[in-house]
């Protein structure tokens, strides 16, 4: 059948009115998109801490002779029957001059033949850092590291110890000739990630530091 002239305009247009409709429907979903990037203007530097302790860090005390009844200006009682003269304390002092709060620790160790024999008739010490004394009872730590205190870090912090000791007179002639050699050594290590003191005091082991090295 042929189509009229004026069916096949009216089909022909429709057409055009097709394309045109898909036309507008491209152009609709293009959209205009701003956008921008930049990188940083400034620089990052990363620092470590530092934990530092002055020299010197060991110490060691040369006394004597001693007699029963010796004893030094500060032991805390001075035995019976003392006809000596007191005699000085030793010390020790450090500066903590870290920039991170750090534990700082006291280790003490003997050695000689026996003056210091952990036993009440034996060479005694007190040793304090002027807030209190840590070892009365003639039996020092064990070889543990002594929690001293914590330090913020903040500046140049300075730690004096005072070794005070005394021979009593119950010192028999078994002590004759004997020698100690007491040696003090001050530890300092980081706060953080190192556990924790809770429920310790100065002057006395601390489980809670996970490490004095």
């Amino acid at each position: 059948m042929n189509m009229s002239i004026k069916k096949r305009m009216a089909l022909g247009a429709g057409a055009i009115a097709t394309v045109a409709a898909v036309g507008t429907l491209v152009a609709g979903v293009t959209f205009g998109f701003f956008s921008a990037t930049t990188g940083s203007n400034g620089k990052n530097t990363f620092t470590a801490g530092n934990v530092t302790l002055d020299t010197p860090v060991v110490s060691t005390c040369t006394v004597g002779p001693m007699v029963p009844g010796d004893s030094s200006t500060g032991y805390a009682t001075t035995p019976g029957g003392q006809t000596d003269a007191r005699t000085a304390a030793c010390t020790v002092s450090v500066d903590y001059t870290g920039n991170v709060p750090a534990y700082i620790g006291l280790d003490l160790a003997t050695s000689g033949t026996g003056l210091y024999d952990q036993t009440a008739n034996g060479l005694q010490f007190q040793i304090s850092d002027g807030t209190g004394s840590y070892a009365t009872s003639g039996v020092l730590n064990g070889g543990s590291d002594l929690y001293v205190s914590t330090d913020p870090g903040t500046g140049s912090t300075n730690h004096t110890f005072t070794v005070n000791y005394a021979l009593p007179t119950s010192a028999d002639n078994s002590y004759q000739g004997k020698t100690t050699t007491l040696t003090l050594t001050v530890h300092a290590v980081q706060q953080g990630n190192n556990g924790n003191t809770t429920g310790c005091a100065a002057g006395a082991v601390c489980a809670g530091i996970s490490t004095w090295s």
